[in-house]
C-alpha cells in the first residue's frame, strides 16, 4: 500500500500528455492513469468531474479519481486541463484551497446524528454540522472556536468523538465531556484548555464537580456506555474515510482539517 501510495503522488507532479482527441479533460487524465498502472492490478474510476466556471482557469475541470486494489481504494482531487493536473491551488487573498472548496461543494454526505450530540447551536437552526474531533487537538479547538465566535446563531453542531492514538488524554477528555453530558454539567471548556497527565487533568477536574456529585461522575465517567459511544463515533468516522480531525460535514459537505476560507464558503453558499 506505501509503494501504492508513493507512486500516485509522483504522478501529481507529472504533466498528462498524449491523449485521445474529443475527451474530456477528466477522462484524458482517467486514460492516462490507467496507461500508468496498467498491469499493476490497481483500478481507476472517475468519480466527478465538473466545469469550475472561473475564467482564468479556462479549459480546467474539477476532477475526483478513484484509485483501487482489492479492499483499498483512494480518492484524489485535482484540477486538469488535460495537460497538467494540479494537487493545490490557492487563490491570494481568498484563503482558501480551490480543490478542496470543489472537493466540498460537488460532494455530499449524509452523516447521521442524535440530537443528544448537538454542541453549539440550536437544533432548529437551518445549517447542520456534523464535527468529528478530538479535544487534543490544536486544528479542532481553531476550528470549534471560528465557528461557534462566527456562526453559533446559525448552526447546530453534532459533535462526535474521533480520538487521534498519539494524543494520550484524548479518550480521558472525550469520556470527561461525555459523562458531562449524561449530568447536565457542560464541560466543554475544561476538555478544550485540559493539560497535563492523567492525575493533573483529575485533580483540575474535581474542582469543577460538587463533592456531593464526584463519585457518581467518576462512575458514569467509566461507564462500558460511555466508551461505546466513543467507539461508534469512531467507527462512523472510518466508515467514512475520516483519518484526521477536524472532518466536518456542513450540510453534508465535507472540509477537511481546518480550512476557514473552505468554510467560510461553504456557509455563503448556505446562506449564512
Amino acid at each position: 500500500m506505501k509503494r501504492f501510495l508513493v507512486v500516485v503522488f509522483l504522478i501529481v507532479a507529472m504533466s498528462i500528455t498524449a491523449f485521445a482527441k474529443g475527451k474530456t479533460p477528466g477522462e484524458k487524465a482517467v486514460e492516462h492513469f490507467k496507461s500508468f498502472f496498467k498491469g499493476r492490478g490497481i483500478n481507476v474510476k472517475m468519480i466527478t468531474e465538473k466545469d469550475v466556471k472561473i475564467p482564468s482557469l479556462k479549459g480546467y475541470n474539477f476532477v475526483i479519481v478513484e484509485l483501487s486494489k482489492g479492499k483499498r481504494a483512494q480518492r484524489l482531487s485535482f484540477l486538469t486541463n488535460g495537460k497538467y493536473m494540479i494537487r493545490s491551488f490557492e487563490e491570494i487573498g481568498k484563503r482558501r484551497n480551490l480543490v478542496s472548496y470543489f472537493e466540498s461543494i460537488y460532494t455530499h454526505y449524509k452523516i447521521p446524528y442524535s440530537e443528544k450530540e448537538l454542541m453549539l447551536g440550536k437544533s432548529g437552526n437551518k445549517v447542520k454540522i456534523v464535527y468529528f474531533g478530538d479535544f487534543e487537538c490544536p486544528f479542532c479547538k481553531k476550528c470549534l472556536r471560528f465557528i461557534s465566535n462566527k456562526y453559533k446563531n446559525n448552526i447546530a453542531l453534532y459533535f462526535k468523538h474521533f480520538p487521534l492514538p498519539f494524543h494520550r488524554n484524548a479518550i480521558l477528555l472525550a469520556k470527561i465531556y461525555e459523562a458531562g453530558k449524561k449530568m447536565n454539567i457542560n464541560l466543554l471548556d475544561f476538555v478544550e484548555k485540559a493539560k497535563g497527565d492523567k492525575k493533573k487533568i483529575m485533580d483540575s477536574l474535581k474542582k469543577k464537580i460538587p463533592a456531593s456529585k464526584w463519585e457518581k461522575f467518576k462512575s458514569i465517567m467509566e461507564s462500558k456506555a460511555i466508551m461505546e459511544k466513543i467507539k461508534a463515533d469512531e467507527a462512523l468516522g472510518r466508515k467514512y474515510k475520516v483519518r484526521g480531525t477536524p472532518a466536518i460535514f456542513i450540510d453534508g459537505h465535507r472540509v477537511d482539517g481546518c480550512d476557514t476560507g473552505v468554510i467560510t464558503e461553504l456557509m455563503k453558499k448556505q446562506g449564512k
